[in-house]
């Protein structure tokens, strides 16, 4: 009987060993999983914020085209250094015109180029006869890049349907994975371009009209990738970087080898999808290899199969200790979600400032103003606009040198912005030496426009090649309405321009 007895508490210890053990081996394959997904995710978010914040930076070139301008290339040069030196994952920025064919010969007589077409990888041609061209009329850097002046980026038909997408939408457009001309090392790119338009266009006959070209911005998919890497230590992850905007053929990005050199287990494999960006949706494609895995190993199943009864109390307390440490893990994946969430709207907070002045830009001016007008709408109410520029600021930055500019431009930027007390004015900068004031449930614009003269002045910067003064001036343009359902944001905005335009032709150094 007693025999009996140990033996089954033999058998009822052996089952129960085995049975943790097997339970405890499969708690911990899922443990690996669920670190591995929390890895890629915190790859693909890390992903996501650099491609976005690239897009977004190439996005600044816009400014040199205001008003239909098209600048100089010693402009358009000096901006595009800048971001190529701040931001180096972005290979070059171009400028393309549209060119028709009645104007091609003038074209090439003044920028002395020729319109050319790729023929292959290595060799250009002269462009056959088209209805139009887009030329490679600006490109930075400027010397790498001599061979491929002039060539006509619409001549391959994916990069010409690619064009009219971004022209038709309004909005940038990026290629699919491609291979630049004249590119030694043949990695993969893709490129960007931004529609130009001579002014603001609202449907696609619109933007046919007035499309001046494209601005287009070249990344090197390894270089995006490389910059989004969380850490310098290897993952133990292979990743594969696939654009499925076409399902039916996708298309390969950028493919990394984890540098632990060791095999991938395809028994453990993850897929995420990016948000889309500028029309393109990538898919991030990641395989464990067996160090990812050997660094995870435990011997404890092993172990358990060897214990009794006893041993069964044991297991107990190591599956909650175990327990514990997923919920700890869980809790470092949250604290780094929410500081990932965290940084990505800090991002789009950078998005909205003006980084020379450090005050809002357009872009925020045009949210802001559209709420605001929505919200005096329905409360019938004022909203009073100014439109502010600095006099002869053009003479000023030739004579006195664009860092002299900079500083007087961050110097009126901070006063305009100490002069707007009440709460729910807004100072952005408009573009170039323009600003602007939103005061919301106002009714007279004419007492802070007298404030806002008198703050300049009060700066006292020095401008001795300023026709109505020896000191930096402004001039305003002011418009108050009430506002009503036959109105809109344009209204207001088109009246303090043409206010400002009157302060010019008075004299400037005043408002109206």
């Amino acid at each position: 009987m007693y025999k009996k007895g140990i033996f089954s508490v033999f058998i009822l210890g052996l089952c129960l060993s085995f049975s943790s053990a097997w339970l405890l081996h499969n708690f911990e394959k899922k443990s690996v999983r669920l670190e591995f997904e929390s890895d890629v995710k915190q790859r693909v978010l890390s992903l996501q914020r650099e491609l976005s914040l690239n897009l977004e930076l190439s996005h600044c070139l816009l400014i040199l085209f205001r008003n239909g301008k098209i600048p100089s290339f010693a402009e358009f040069e000096y901006e595009a250094k800048l971001l190529l030196q701040r931001h180096q994952t972005i290979f070059s920025l171009s400028w393309e015109p549209r060119i028709t064919q009645d104007q091609r010969g003038e074209f090439e007589q003044q920028n002395n180029m020729i319109i050319k077409e790729k023929k292959s990888l290595t060799e250009l041609i002269v462009a056959s006869v088209r209805a139009q061209y887009f030329p490679l009329q600006y490109i930075v850097p400027k010397a790498e890049h001599q061979k491929i002046f002039g060539l006509d980026i619409g001549t391959k038909e994916t990069r010409f349907k690619n064009l009219i997408l971004a022209k038709k939408s309004g909005i940038a457009h990026a290629t699919g994975p491609l291979v630049l001309l004249f590119e030694p090392d043949h990695k993969v790119s893709f490129i960007t371009d931004i529609p130009v338009y001579k002014k603001a266009s609202f449907n696609e006959q619109q933007r046919e009209e007035n499309l001046l070209g494209f601005i287009s911005a070249v990344f090197k998919s390894a270089d995006i990738f490389n910059a989004s890497a969380l850490g310098g230590d290897p993952l133990g992850i292979d990743m594969q970087l696939m654009d499925i905007t076409n399902s039916d053929s996708p298309e390969l990005l950028h493919e990394h080898f984890s540098r632990d050199d060791s095999d991938s287990r395809s028994d453990l494999t993850y897929r995420a999808v990016l948000d889309e960006v500028s029309g393109r949706i990538w898919e991030l494609t990641a395989v464990a290899t067996q160090g990812y895995l050997d660094k995870r190993k435990s011997y404890l199943s092993l172990l358990l199969l060897f214990f009794s009864l006893t041993v069964t109390l044991s297991i107990s307390w190591y599956l909650y200790f175990c327990s514990k440490q997923a919920s700890a893990i869980n809790l470092i994946i949250e604290e780094k979600t929410k500081y990932l969430n965290e940084a990505n709207k800090k991002l789009a907070k950078l998005s909205l400032i003006d980084p020379l002045t450090s005050i809002f830009n357009r872009r925020k001016m045009d949210i802001y103003l559209q709420d605001e007008w929505d919200r005096a709408m329905r409360g019938a109410g004022f909203i009073s606009l100014l439109i502010i520029d600095i006099d002869f600021f053009k003479a000023y930055n030739d004579n006195y040198g664009h860092q002299a500019g900079d500083d007087a431009l961050r110097q009126v930027a901070q006063k305009l912005k100490k002069v707007a007390r009440r709460t729910g004015d807004l100072v952005v900068r408009f573009g170039g030496e323009e600003f602007a004031m939103i005061m919301p449930n106002s009714s007279d614009a004419s007492a802070m426009a007298g404030l806002c003269l008198q703050a300049i002045r009060d700066l006292e910067i020095e401008h001795q090649h300023s026709s109505v003064s020896d000191i930096l001036t402004i001039s305003i343009g002011c418009c108050s309405l009430a506002v009503k359902h036959d109105l809109s944001v344009d209204d207001l905005v088109k009246r303090a321009d043409k206010a400002l335009y009157l302060a010019k032709d008075s004299g400037r150094n005043c408002f109206k």
